[in-house]
């Protein structure tokens, strides 16, 4: 018998038979991991299951590479304090989302769960979008650094200047400066003040910014490596960012 407890993310309950569910969360010290969850959809439990909750995770199977079976209780219940707002709510399913499809099974990663437990305590409780959403698209940068496609956003890939640093590289994926990439400004990604040093988001424009800049990297790097599209919800995401941009 193979069993562990950790303290988890739940990043999706499905439905398996009658109110059971499989679940999949990402655990400190196990990583992501799924097993059968008894009676998680029912009305006593459905809350426990929502995406985005902290819990206690008991997991148990006969042989490490069974999907076993997992018992969940709440610690931080993350999901009712952001569902009234929609477009935290289509943040937090573009996290969960990208976690589940980008991180392997059962491989630890303890500093980025840390990293994205203290996100979404931030997500439940920050007012101002312009804070949060900036918080979560250094964290999709910080996920990328994590599964080894990570960004040189310290100095110019031209000049190895560390000032005016505006652009970044589709292909190198490192900071260009304003004057190296004034040539080449249509073929460059803008990078976001709040990025390259600790400034506060100056507005929408530069939130879209920073989600064009992290989606092309995630798409084309990232999910072209393990072969998975981007996930629906996070491309809802940048529309809403654009169509707040635009307001």
């Amino acid at each position: 018998m193979v069993e562990w407890r950790d303290r988890a993310i739940v990043l999706e309950a499905m439905k398996f038979a009658d109110h059971d569910a499989i679940m999949c969360v990402f655990s400190r010290e196990h990583g992501i991991h799924k097993g059968v969850c008894k009676a998680a959809l029912s009305k006593r439990n459905r809350s426990t299951v929502e995406p985005g909750n902290i819990v206690d995770a008991r997991w148990s199977a006969r042989l490490p590479e069974h999907l076993g079976n997992m018992q969940l209780d709440i610690e931080s219940a993350i999901a009712s304090r952001i569902m009234t707002d929609p477009l935290k709510l289509t943040t937090l399913g573009s996290l969960c989302s990208l976690l589940k499809t980008t991180l392997p099974e059962h491989d630890p990663h303890p500093q980025m769960f840390d990293a994205v437990e203290e996100f979404l305590f931030h997500l439940a409780d920050a007012q101002e979008p312009f804070e949060w959403l900036s918080n979560y698209i250094s964290l999709e940068v910080r996920l990328l650094e994590e599964l080894g496609f990570g960004l040189d956003l310290n100095e110019c890939a031209a000049t190895g200047s560390r000032d005016n640093l505006m652009y970044v590289s589709p292909k190198s994926g490192r900071a260009v400066s304003e004057k190296a990439g004034a040539p080449y400004i249509d073929k460059l990604l803008p990078l976001p003040a709040f990025l390259r040093e600790s400034v506060p988001t100056m507005g929408w424009h530069e939130l879209a910014d920073g989600l064009r800049l992290t989606s092309y990297f995630i798409e084309h790097w990232l999910l072209q490596a393990i072969h998975q599209p981007l996930s629906p919800v996070r491309g809802r995401l940048s529309q809403q960012v654009d169509r707040l941009k635009q307001a």
